[in-house]
């Protein structure tokens, strides 16, 4: 051992290699310092995880001796040594005084601090001025006595054997006066088995109560130098997820022990125990748990590892993991729970267990309190507030509804409007919450007097142990209603469990005194926007959103808030009809606005097809309740859902006036119209068969498409279905976004549209098409009656069909080329099915005959019809309603069926025999 220590001052340095304490019956000349080893703790050459103590003595005389200060330092620049635990005893306070503290500060290294183990090299004491009194006593009555313990941390960077200083000092006179302390260290870097064992212990629970969270102990007792230590628990079972994991971390046992020290004036300990922990109710995949959780400790020196004694309790790392039984676990069923241990990358130790479910606690959610805010005696008109405060149970994830009614004392009719009820805030173990309100009336045409608050949360206690961290705090906003409540009358509002019934209930009764004073004069503000921008392009058929914001003056109180709308540009022809409206927000400052009383109460003017002509909604009263100091809680955002009304006749690219107005005051009035442009229903004068989509590439986001759209197309062009849009990825040509039919669509009128009040931004679009004439080829039809005709062949219903000619028809005959394009089938093999009224599927020698073939080439040809063909054979014929032919067609190359000849014709001349008519033409893949 070596041991060194000196007195530096500015103008001499003194070192004394070794000298020798003398404790004597007086007090010391002067301050003294002296460093030693601590006999057990004495062996200065160490391994990794080897430890020293060493005790510091410093001496004062008689007189002040100013800003003293003991420093502590087992490494300076790099980190070889760290601090573990430290001793402070004071010297005989009736015969020293002091100014400071005898606390310890550690200072926790940089490339440690934050991190899972953090790593002390310097400790100070600051004692400020000591004063020592001549009351006779000795020397050991005038000395302090620290102990402080070194271990080996690393030895990165060292040769076995360096020599390594650990330094004790003491500073005073404003550091004009030091002296230090040293003794020689020295580190082996080789590895040495200190020949222990590590063990391990699990708590063995056999019953966990569903709904319930129940912590599960498991200990190691690791006494290694310097280990990487993991641990794991998990739900072992596979097929469900009854059982859960909700937490697991390294717990604080209170005891000192290698891995957790305190100092004597502080709970400070080495291990982050924050950062030693791994939380599994994940509010989106499971709130409930995780099915398995690890925390990596990382590599923890243990401070005790190279002492002589063997592994035990000092040893000892505690962990638990916070067990979940869900309410869907089966009861006595079994779930098999275990934990692990890894120690250095490999897993050391595993222990499991079964266990069973039984029978939860009936869920208990106590009101602790119901609270108005402002007292009991309110005026008719005037907007109030009151406050539940609520303990939301350590259960898990769970659902419980609140309830709150108002009603007259005494029975008669409800005077308080229940305008607002909300979670205005909730402790930090109150997690994964979700709450929805929705509103009632208990008498109809009556005011809205009922609340129910739907809140489900997770409270898995894991955030704090504060009881006030498991409460949620319910605002309930409330009016004396206008029209409804009575001066002089009593009111009770009870909030109470509604589901789970638990009998918890708590009354407020309000009296009515007055009624409120109005204000005349309000400084509101009006915005009409829209979520998709200016300049939209509506399809006629397609909703629009539009949404009106109204910024209401803080701490108002005007007598109402009138909006109505649509106003026509011509008041004579309206324009728009409404199909929906929405509160989208309702500020927690609007304590007189409820959005039901609002909506559901409005006067509307109800269309044919149950769509809105015109809309007045009317707020009574409107007041604001100046509670969140927020600009957000002072706003009301409505979505008016709108399309062009039936029958309106639409011009495309015409703008159009969506009218708004709201009056907000006697004298006061807000009047606002947004700009629209139409886009009517595509006619193809005659039929067409659509392939594409094309979309103009605007400010409007088109990504989403096609979205809630689909496509309106008409056959007759008076009825429409409706189809979905199937469409491929677009492709952008610069100017439009080209979105490609997977399957074309045959129609005579088409366009875009949104189904049951479902809206989408305006696009503007059009469509490519061929006519059918394009496709189709139908000897003699100089009219174009037939090939107008034959959107009834290719609709899909064999209950619409097109008249066939007979003789004495212009053309006498039906011979048709079609290209087999618009039958989207593989050239290969195919079956070609008509179907018909009346028709036969005999291809000669009858009074009607049928044939289906396949066309060559052209090669040579009569007028505009090739003269090769090779015919299909009919494999299935079928009498009803209607007849049915199937024709099987070989295709000897693609060329050869890249069209088919439908050829129809019937002995009969006009006006004998019955009609007969072609109903359908479907192809399909062999």
């Amino acid at each position: 051992m070596k041991k060194m220590a000196g007195l530096y001052t500015p103008l001499c340095l003194l070192i004394v290699v070794s000298w020798t304490y003398i404790v004597d019956c007086a007090p010391p000349a002067e301050l003294t310092l002296d460093v030693n080893l601590v006999s057990g703790f004495d062996a200065v050459e160490v391994y990794i995880g080897g430890m020293t103590k060493m005790e510091v003595k410093v001496a004062f005389p008689v007189g002040t001796t100013s800003a003293v200060s003991i420093e502590l330092l087992p490494s300076t620049n790099v980190t070889i040594m760290a601090l573990g635990e430290i001793t402070v005893t004071d010297a005989d306070t009736a015969y020293v005084t002091k100014t400071g503290s005898s606390a310890v500060v550690r200072h926790i290294t940089d490339e440690t601090l934050g991190q899972n183990v953090q790593l002390s090299t310097r400790a100070v004491i600051d004692l400020g001025d000591v004063t020592g009194i001549n009351n006779g006593g000795n020397e050991a009555d005038y000395t302090y006595i620290i102990q402080f313990e070194s271990f080996v941390v690393s030895t990165d960077g060292l040769t076995d054997n360096e020599t390594h200083w650990v330094s004790a000092g003491v500073e005073y006179d404003n550091s004009n006066s030091i002296w230090v302390g040293q003794i020689a260290h020295y580190i082996r870097t080789g590895t040495l088995d200190n020949g222990k064992s590590a063990t391990f212990s699990m708590e063995n629970v056999t019953e966990i109560k569903r709904m319930s969270l129940t912590p599960v102990a498991f200990e190691a007792w690791v006494p290694y130098p310097n280990s990487f230590i993991a641990v794991e628990a998990i739900s072992l079972s596979t097929t469900n997820d009854h059982l859960r994991v909700v937490s697991l971390k390294c717990i604080v046992s209170g005891a000192t022990t290698n891995y957790e020290f305190y100092d004597t004036t502080s709970t400070t300990t080495f291990l982050n125990y924050p950062l030693l922990q791994a939380y599994g109710a994940d509010c989106t995949a499971d709130p409930g748990g995780a099915r398995r959780l690890r925390v990596e400790l990382g590599n923890i020196p243990n401070r005790g590892s190279r002492l002589p004694a063997a592994a035990g309790e000092e040893d000892k790392i505690k962990f638990e993991a916070m067990v979940h039984m869900k309410s869907t676990a089966i009861l006595s069923d079994e779930y098999p729970f275990g934990v692990g241990v890894e120690i250095d990358g490999s897993e050391v130790w595993v222990a499991t267990m079964n266990v069973t479910a039984i029978q939860e606690d009936p869920i208990d959610f106590p009101l602790d309190s119901f609270t108005p805010v402002g007292g009991l005696t309110k005026s008719v008109g005037e907007g109030f507030l009151a406050t539940a405060s609520v303990t939301f149970e350590q259960r898990g994830l769970v659902s419980v509804i609140y309830k709150v009614q108002s009603s007259k004392n005494g029975g008669g009719t409800s005077g308080i409007m229940i305008s607002q009820a909300y979670v205005e805030s909730s402790g930090t173990n109150v997690e994964c919450g979700s709450v929805t309100t929705t509103y009632a009336s208990s008498e109809v045409d009556g005011i809205v007097d009922i609340a129910y608050v739907n809140i489900t949360a997770a409270n898995h206690g894991a955030n704090s142990s504060d009881p006030n961290e498991d409460k949620i705090n319910i605002n309930v906003a409330m009016v004396g209603g206008v029209g409804y409540a009575v001066d002089g009358g009593s009111y009770d509002v009870v909030i109470s469990i509604y589901d789970p019934a638990g009998g918890h209930t708590q009354t407020l009764t309000y009296t009515m005194s007055g009624t409120v004073t109005y204000d005349t004069n309000t400084n509101h503000t009006f915005e009409l926007t829209s979520d998709c921008g200016e300049n939209q392009v509506i399809t006629e058929g397609s909703t629009f959103d539009l949404l009106l914001t109204i910024t209401t003056e803080r701490g108002s109180n005007p007598e109402s808030l009138q909006i109505e709308f649509p106003i026509p540009a011509n008041v004579t022809d309206g324009t728009f009809a409404v199909c929906g409206i929405e509160v989208v927000k309702m500020g927690r400052n609007l304590v007189c606005f409820n959005p039901v009383q609002l909506v559901d109460s409005a006067n509307k003017t109800t269309l044919s097809d149950g769509t809105y002509e015109y809309v007045a909604m009317n707020m009574q009263p409107a007041c604001n309740m100046p509670i969140f100091d927020d600009e957000e809680e002072d706003k009301l955002v409505l979505r008016i859902k709108s399309r062009f009304k039936e029958g309106v006749n639409i011009t495309r690219l015409e703008e159009y006036w969506f009218g708004i107005g709201s009056k907000y005051t006697s004298t006061q009035i807000w009047v606002a119209q947004y700009p629209l442009y139409g886009q009517p229903i595509y006619d193809f004068e005659g039929p067409a068969i659509i392939t594409h989509v094309n979309i103009l590439n605007n400010i409007n986001d088109n990504s989403t498409f096609p979205g809630n759209y689909s496509i309106s197309r008409s056959f007759d062009g008076t009825s429409f279905d409706t189809l979905p849009i199937e469409v491929n990825a677009p492709v952008d040509n610069g100017t439009h976004s080209i979105y490609t039919l997977q399957s074309p669509l045959m129609a005579k009128k088409a366009g875009l549209m949104t189904e049951n009040c479902n809206s989408m931004c305006g696009v503007d679009y059009d469509f490519t098409y061929v006519s059918l004439k394009d496709y189709i080829d139908i000897f003699g039809d100089d009219s174009e009656q037939l090939i107008n005709d034959m959107v009834n062949v290719f609709d899909n219903s064999s209950s619409t069909c097109m008249n066939l000619p007979v003789q004495g028809n212009t053309p006498p005959v039906f011979w048709a080329r079609i290209n087999t394009t618009i039958l989207n089938i593989d050239l290969q093999s195919f079956t070609i099915t008509v179907e018909g009224d009346g028709i036969s599927c005999v291809r000669h020698g009858a009074d009607k005959v049928l044939q289906v073939s396949i066309s060559y080439p052209v090669t040579s040809s009569v007028g505009r019809f090739h003269g090769d063909v090779k015919f299909c054979k009919n494999t299935i014929s079928t009498t009803g309603s209607p007849n049915t032919c199937t024709y099987t067609c070989m295709c000897p190359n693609t060329a050869e069926c890249s069209e088919i000849i439908i050829f129809l014709a019937n002995t009969n001349s006009g006006g004998l025999g019955p009609t007969w008519s072609l109903c359908g033409l479907t192809a399909e893949n062999i």
